[in-house]
């Protein structure tokens, strides 16, 4: 045998607590007054209960008289009132195909369903005694909560005083907190479902956190971070990482993110080895090397200085000489940056003819950065090549083959770029013009590595 317990609060269609207010309980569908008991201990039995002071009421039915599932029509009246009567309410649960329910008797912990109604008379704030529904689907299709906007309340047991409720409200499901008063009741939304979105969040600047948990005594949490308006994540709630945009700042175009110690998350913007491109300019004409972007003091550059060619010599006695081919000095330079200038000559092949007809010197001199002054120079028309200066490397030009008939001429010297015809390369063979063949002019080539 057990108590079951129905307790509501009796108020007025404006929200007004009634006291003295006539609750009176009939099986229903009939005049037949149910048996009912004031107390939980029973004792003996009434058909009616009366509002206090506050407007509450309660009474108990008992599992000896009524079967789980039973159905009551509850009356509230009260003189001045018009009555209000709530129609097949069911105080406790009932077995299904035939199982019995557990017999519990009523703890005091109840949960509150707010009814609304447009009636003179509503009952409020009703606390059902769920206990003895403890089978799977005990309620039935017919026995449904439901009403525009329901809201169903749950008291904090605790001491935070707050109170939490469950609405569906235009098609969301809401999860909402009361941040009034439980008399004046404003309600904030914390989480929402729709059809297309599970929102959380009160829509104020503060920290999300969906937090896994887990038997770990520091727990992993997903973050949204209100004051960066950005996403985190923690694998112990206490550090922080940023998500997605969350990268180390700086590095350039083509670097790659890479560890940097053995620290955990430790890493930096890195280029890889197979990125590094060789770059390089070509002067074939006087000009001005400008450092290009991306220089930086540890830049090498390599330059190739080649003089020119000296033009075919020929005169008096029926012959004629191959001219020297220009000389070539290569030079390694650093310690330099973007946007520095270094002055470019390029050497002229030297003209054909009886006279002098030398090639002209190549150079890299100091333009706003300042360096020694490197020299291919240029060769000479008698067959002599060309000398090189401060080069790391100074090669000397070839010389033009010996005397011959004009009319056949000879080789001129040819330059590490070749022979007759290379860069730098003295007068050729004089097969087909009188006049002597000119030297080839000579070449700066500029080549470095930059990612």
């Amino acid at each position: 045998m057990a108590r079951y317990i129905f307790q509501g609060t009796f108020r007025d269609g404006q929200g007004n607590i009634i006291p003295d207010g006539t609750v009176t309980v009939f099986d229903a569908g009939t005049t037949t007054a149910s048996t009912l008991y004031a107390v939980s201990s029973g004792g003996t039995s009434v058909n009616s209960v009366t509002s206090d002071d506050n407007g509450f009421f309660c009474f108990y039915v008992d599992s000896s008289d009524y079967s789980g599932g039973s159905q009551f029509d509850i009356t509230l009246s009260k003189s001045g009132y018009s009555d209000k009567t709530y129609e097949d309410v069911v105080i406790y649960g009932k077995g299904v195909d035939g199982v019995s329910v557990e017999s519990v008797a009523w703890s005091g912990d109840d949960m509150v369903f707010t009814l609304t109604d447009a009636s003179t008379i509503t009952l409020a704030d009703a606390k059902v005694d769920l206990a003895g529904i403890s089978v799977e689907n005990a309620f039935t299709a017919s026995q449904q909560i439901e009403g525009d906007a329901l809201l169903l309340r749950l008291n904090d047991t605790g001491t935070s005083g707050e109170e939490w409720a469950i609405r569906s409200d235009g098609g969301n499901l809401e999860i909402v907190l009361n941040t009034g008063t439980e008399s004046s009741p404003a309600w904030t939304v914390q989480a929402r479902i729709d059809v297309n979105a599970l929102r959380i969040g009160n829509g104020t600047g503060s920290n999300i956190d969906i937090i896994a948990n887990n038997d770990a005594g520091t727990k992993p949490v997903l973050r949204y971070q209100a004051a960066g308006s950005k996403w985190q994540y923690s694998n112990d709630g206490v550090a922080f990482y940023d998500i997605g945009g969350g990268l180390p700042a700086g590095g350039t175009t083509g670097q790659v993110l890479a560890k940097t110690t053995a620290v955990d998350y430790d890493a930096g913007w890195v280029t890889p080895a197979n990125l590094a491109k060789l770059q390089s300019a070509v002067f074939t004409g006087s000009g001005v090397f400008t450092f290009p972007a991306g220089t930086t003091p540890s830049t090498v550059f390599k330059f190739t200085i080649t003089g020119g060619g000296a033009g075919e010599y020929f005169g008096p006695g029926n012959y004629s000489l191959g001219g020297g081919a220009g000389a070539t000095a290569m030079k390694w330079l650093s310690g330099f940056t973007a946007g520095q200038t270094i002055a470019v000559t390029v050497g002229a092949g030297g003209i054909a003819h009886s006279g002098a007809g030398h090639g002209g010197a190549s150079t890299i001199s100091s333009g706003t950065a300042t360096i020694t002054t490197v020299t291919g120079g240029g060769g000479l028309n008698d067959g002599t090549g060309g000398t090189a200066s401060n080069g790391n490397v100074n090669i000397a030009g070839g010389r033009g083959q010996g005397i011959g008939s004009f009319t056949t001429g000879l080789i001129g010297g040819s330059s590490i770029y070749g022979s007759t015809g290379a860069y730098g390369s003295g007068g050729g063979m004089n097969t087909e013009n009188s006049a002597g063949r000119a030297g080839t002019a000579g070449i700066v080539i500029v080549e470095w590595v930059l990612n």
